[in-house]
C-alpha cells in the first residue's frame, strides 16, 4: 500500500478535554511540511569530504556536538590500511576527518604473548631515533568520546599503539587528541601530537580474558567497561577506573576496580552495556539476578565509590518491573548527573518499549508512544547530558512529525523475537501493515512533562533521520531507507545543542551518499524564531511608549539568542529582554521603546541573532506628532526602568526600590500579575504590590522591588545579576517588561602573615561576607577551625594557630558561610622556624 493510502484514511485532531484525546475521522493531512527544520550531514567521509568507500559505523558524538567518533575500514586519513578497522573522528568544528588509531611502533612479527627482549620505550622510535607512525597491526573499534571531543577511548586488537602493550591481546586504549591544548597538532617531523594511554592492565592476560564496550564519562575522569575474567564459571563483570590523577591530569589509571555485584538480598551476575554519567559519579548497566531458575534481567544504577546498587527498572507506578515476567532489559542510557535513566524493556509477548526513569523519585513512564499516546516499538535510547532530550529508534507509524513516510512493511530493524504485534491506531484502512522503516526520533522530555501536567497530549517526536526530497517510484514526497542497520547498532547520540548522530544503511539522507554501506550521519535541528510586527500608533513628540515584541520558537531543539539589536530609525530602543535559550513551544519577550522627536512615521527592525549565524527580524512602526495624544486604551508605564541596585553584600537585606506604575491611557487598567523572568541566579529578586490594583487614567501605584544576592559570587569582581520584571495587565502591548540589575560583592579573605612557622598565629580577615551569617574558617588539609560572624559591613577577624607539629608546606585557608556554598580562600605557607628573623614577616 503506498504512502498516500495510509494518509488518506483519517484526520487526527488532538484536543485536551479532561485529559482525553478526541480522534475525528477525515483525511489525514500530510505532515511533510511540518517536519522540524534541520539538515543532515554525512560524517563517515575522507579528510577532503568525499564519501568513505566502505562507509562507517559505531558512531558516538561528543556532547558539545563538535565531533563524532566512528569506525571504518577505508583509508580516510593518514597511514591506516584497508585491511583493518580503524577509529576516526569527524571534527565538525574544524571540517576534517582525523585518524585516531595511529600505530606508534613497528611491532614484533609475529606478536607473542611474552615480551620480546629489549622492546621497551624504544619501540616508539625508528632506527634513526625519529618519531614515526605505522599502520596498526590489528582492528580498533567501539569508540567512546569525551564531551569536548578531546579524549577518545576504544577497543583494539593492535599491539603497536602504546609501548606498554607487549601482548597479542584485546585492550582498551585512550587517545588524547590535544596534550598541549591544540587539537590534532602535528609535530615538526609530521607525526600527530597524540598521547596514548593503556587503560586495561598491562600484565600478561589469561587465555580467555576479554574486554568489551568501554564508555568514557563526559569529563574523561572515569571509564567503565565489561570484562570477562576467563576463569571457570565466570561471567561478564564491570570494571571501572579513575583516569584523572590528583593534579587533574588524564591518563592511564593507577588502579582498576570491579563494580559491586551486591543487590541487597540478591547477587548480580553477567553485567552488560554499561554507561557512565558525564560527571563520572554513576554507572548504569543491565545485569541478571543470580537465580538458579530464571536469571531475570534488571537495570542497575551504581554510585561509584559507595558500592551501592539500585534497581531503576520501575514501572509507571514506581514499583520495580517484575523480573519473572519474561522481560529482557537492554540499552541503558544515563544523563550527565545520573538523575535520569532510559532503557528498553522487551516482553516476550509484547513489544520493546523505551522507559525513562528518574531514580530517587522513582518516576517512570513509557516514552515510545505514537501521537495517540499508545505505546509502540522503541529501541536504542540515548539521553543528552542534561537529560532533557531523548533519541530512540522506532518502526512504528504516527510517532514523529513526518508521520507516515515510507511504505508499510513486515520487515523490522528491531530484533524479530522481541517485536510484538502493535495495535494499529484507530483508522479506517484495516489492511494496513503494522510497521514502517526504522527511523531515529527525538523527544523533549521537559516539554512532555509540562504538557502532561497541563493535561495536554504529547507532541509528535521530531524526526532526525529525515530523507531528502527525491522522486519516488510511488509518487510520494520522500523515499526513506532504514535509519539504523540493526537493533545491535550503536545507539544514536543526542546533544543538548540540537544535534543527533546515528548510523544508517539509507542512501537518501544526504546528497553525497549513494552507496549501500552503513554510514554515520549527524542531523542538526535548526529551529527558527517568529514574531508579529509591533505597531506603536501615534505618539506625542518627546514622550516614550513601550511595547513588547513576542518571539516564538518554531521547530525542534534548543535555540540560543545571542544578541538583540535594532536597525533603522534610532527613535526605537531596546529595554528588557527575556530571549536567551528557547525550546519547543517556548516564547520570549523583548521590550521596545518608541521615543519620536519629530512629526513623521518611523520604521525599524528588531534583529535577533541566534547561535549558528542566523538572524530573525520583527518590523517596528510608529508615528510622531506634536499634538498631545492620550490613547483611548489603557497604557502601561513604569519608572525607573531599569531598576538598578548597584553593589550589595551576599544575602544582605537592603532597602527595596519603589517602582511606580502609571496608567497613561484613557481607560482603566488592572495589573493582573507580576513575575520575575530570566534571573541570573534564582531568588535574587522579589517584587510585591500593585497586583490586583485597578488604575484610572493618570493614576499610579507603587510596587516594591527587593534584591538579596544568592548563591556563590564569581571570583575576581562583583558579579552582575540581572532579571526581568514581567507585568501583565489589561493594557494592550503586554506583557510589560522592566529590567532590573545589581551586583553581588565578592567575599574575600586576607591572611597575615601569609608565611609563618609552626606554633605561630596568623590573623584571618574576611571582607564582603554576608552580614550576620556565621562563618567557619579552617585549613583545607588540617584539623581545627575558628568561628566568626561578619558585622554589618561584612567584615570579621579571627586568629588561626598553626600547630607546633604541623607539616611544612603550602595550604589553603578557607572561610565558608555556614549552610551555603559561599566561600573565599587564601594560601598560607608554613616554613621551618629560623633562629634569626626572616627578611619579611608578612606577605599579601
Amino acid at each position: 500500500m503506498p504512502v498516500s493510502a495510509a494518509r488518506r484514511a483519517v484526520a487526527i485532531v488532538l484536543v485536551a478535554s479532561l485529559g482525553a484525546l478526541l480522534v475525528h475521522s477525515g483525511p489525514l493531512p500530510s505532515a511533510t511540511a511540518d517536519v522540524a527544520p534541520g539538515s543532515t550531514t554525512l560524517v563517515s567521509v575522507k579528510n577532503d569530504g568525499t564519501v568513505s568507500p566502505t562507509g562507517g559505523y559505531d558512531q558516538e558524538m561528543s556532547q558539545d556536538g563538535t565531533a563524532v567518533a566512528f569506525v571504518s575500514r577505508s583509508v580516510l586519513d593518514g597511514v591506516a590500511t584497508a585491511q583493518t578497522e580503524n577509529v576516526y573522528v569527524r571534527d565538525l568544528a574544524r571540517g576534517r576527518t582525523v585518524l585516531i588509531s595511529r600505530g606508534q611502533s613497528s611491532p614484533p612479527s609475529p606478536p607473542t604473548t611474552d615480551p620480546p627482549p629489549g622492546l621497551t620505550g624504544a619501540r616508539l622510535l625508528n632506527l634513526n631515533q625519529q618519531a614515526v607512525e605505522f599502520p596498526t597491526d590489528g582492528d580498533s573499534y567501539e569508540p567512546t568520546i569525551s564531551a569536548d571531543g578531546r579524549f577518545v577511548a576504544f577497543m583494539t586488537d593492535a599491539t603497536n599503539l602504546v609501548k606498554e602493550d607487549l601482548y597479542d591481546h584485546k585492550d582498551i586504549v585512550l587517545c588524547d587528541r590535544a596534550p598541549n591544548g591544540v587539537f590534532d597538532e602535528r609535530r615538526p617531523d609530521g607525526s600527530m601530537n597524540y598521547r596514548y594511554h593503556l587503560i586495561t592492565a598491562p600484565s600478561p592476560p589469561t587465555r580467555l580474558e576479554n574486554y568489551r564496550d568501554p564508555h568514557l564519562s563526559g569529563d574523561a575522569s572515569r571509564i567503565v567497561w565489561g570484562e570477562f575474567p576467563g576463569t571457570s564459571g565466570s561471567t561478564w563483570r564491570l570494571t571501572t577506573a579513575l583516569l584523572r590523577n590528583a593534579v587533574g591530569t588524564i591518563g592511564s589509571p593507577a588502579t582498576r576496580e570491579t563494580v559491586s555485584d551486591d543487590l541487597g538480598e540478591a547477587t548480580l551476575r553477567s553485567f552488560d552495556e554499561a554507561r557512565v554519567s558525564a560527571d563520572g559519579r554513576f554507572i548504569v548497566s543491565v545485569a541478571r539476578i543470580d537465580n538458579d531458575e530464571t536469571d531475570p534481567y534488571v537495570v542497575i544504577r551504581t554510585e561509584v565509590g559507595k558500592d551501592t546498587n539500585q534497581r531503576v527498572d520501575f514501572e509507571a507506578d514506581g514499583t520495580p518491573v517484575n523480573p519473572d515476567d519474561g522481560i529482557r532489559m537492554r540499552a541503558p542510557s544515563i544523563s550527565g548527573d545520573g538523575s535520569v535513566v532510559a532503557f528498553v524493556a522487551s516482553r516476550t509477548t509484547g513489544q520493546p518499549n523505551v522507559y525513562v526513569v528518574r531514580p530517587g523519585t522513582n518516576q517512570s513512564g513509557i516514552v515510545s508512544r505514537n501521537i495517540f499516546g499508545d505505546p509502540v516499538n522503541g529501541a536504542l535510547p540515548a539521553l543528552s547530558a542534561s537529560g532533557r532530550y531523548l533519541a530512540f529508534v522506532t518502526d512504528a507509524f504516527l510517532v514523529h512529525d513526518d508521520l507516515d513516510i515510507g511504505e508499510p512493511t513486515d520487515y523490522s530493524c528491531l530484533v524479530p523475537g522481541d517485536v510484538g504485534t502493535m495495535a494499529p491506531p484507530p483508522i479506517d484502512d484495516g489492511d494496513r501493515e503494522d510497521r514502517t522503516r526504522c527511523h531515529v526520533v527525538v523527544r523533549d522530555l521537559v516539554v512532555d512533562g509540562d504538557r502532561a501536567a497541563a493535561g495536554l497530549p504529547m507532541l509528535p517526536a521530531a524526526l532526525a533521520s529525515v530523507p531528502r526530497d527525491t522522486d519516488c517510484p510511488d509518487g510520494g514526497p520522500r523515499c526513506p531507507g532504514d535509519s539504523t542497520p540493526s537493533y545491535f547498532s550503536a545507539p544514536p547520540s543526542v546533544s543538548d545543542v540540537g544535534r543527533v548522530a546515528f548510523d544508517s544503511y539509507a542512501s537518501d539522507l544526504a546528497d553525497d551518499d549513494s552507496d549501500d554501506y552503513i554510514d554515520s550521519y549527524v542531523h542538526t535541528f535548526e529551529p527558527a524564531l517568529a514574531g508579529e510586527p509591533v505597531s506603536f500608533g501615534t505618539v506625542t513628540i518627546g514622550t516614550t511608549l513601550s511595547r513588547s515584541a513576542e518571539l516564538r520558537h518554531v521547530g525542534f531543539g534548543p535555540l540560543v539568542v545571542e544578541e538583540a539589536s535594532i536597525t533603522g530609525d534610532d527613535a526605537f530602543t531596546i529595554g528588557a529582554n527575556t530571549c536567551e535559550v528557547l525550546h519547543t513551544t517556548g516564547t520570549c519577550l523583548v521590550s521596545v521603546r518608541f521615543s519620536p522627536t519629530e512629526a513623521r512615521t518611523y520604521t525599524a527592525k528588531l534583529v535577533l541573532q541566534v547561535r549558528g549565524g542566523r538572524t530573525y527580524t520583527v518590523d517596528l512602526r510608529g508615528t510622531g506628532t506634536p499634538e498631545i495624544v492620550i490613547p483611548s486604551d489603557a497604557v502601561f508605564a513604569a519608572t525607573p526602568d531599569p531598576v538598578d541596585f548597584g553593589a550589595r553584600l551576599m544575602l544582605s537585606e537592603g532597602a527595596p526600590i519603589p517602582l511606580t506604575i502609571r496608567n497613561g491611557g484613557g481607560s482603566p487598567m488592572t495589573v493582573t500579575a507580576a513575575t520575575i523572568d530570566a534571573p541570573t541566579v534564582s531568588g535574587d529578586y522579589t517584587v510585591d504590590g500593585c497586583v490586583g490594583a485597578t488604575l484610572a487614567p493618570a493614576a499610579t501605584c507603587v510596587a516594591q522591588v527587593r534584591f538579596s544576592p544568592r548563591g556563590p559570587a564569581v571570583p575576581g569582581a562583583p558579579e552582575v545579576r540581572t532579571a526581568v520584571l514581567r507585568f501583565t495587565s489589561t493594557a494592550p502591548g503586554g506583557p510589560h517588561l522592566v529590567a532590573v540589575r545589581g551586583s553581588a560583592i565578592q567575599p574575600a579573605l586576607d591572611v597575615n602573615p601569609a608565611v609563618l612557622a609552626p606554633g605561630r598565629v596568623a590573623m584571618a580577615t574576611g571582607i564582603g561576607f554576608p552580614p550576620g551569617k556565621p562563618v567557619t574558617v579552617r585549613f583545607s588539609n588540617a584539623v581545627g577551625e575558628a568561628k566568626a560572624t561578619p558585622d554589618v559591613n561584612g567584615r570579621f577577624t579571627v586568629q588561626l594557630l598553626v600547630f607546633p607539629k604541623a607539616a611544612i608546606g603550602q595550604r589553603q585557608v578557607v572561610a565558608s558561610v555556614d549552610g551555603t556554598p559561599i566561600s573565599a580562600e587564601r594560601p598560607l605557607l608554613v616554613v621551618i622556624n629560623t633562629v634569626s628573623p626572616a627578611e619579611f614577616v608578612g606577605r599579601g
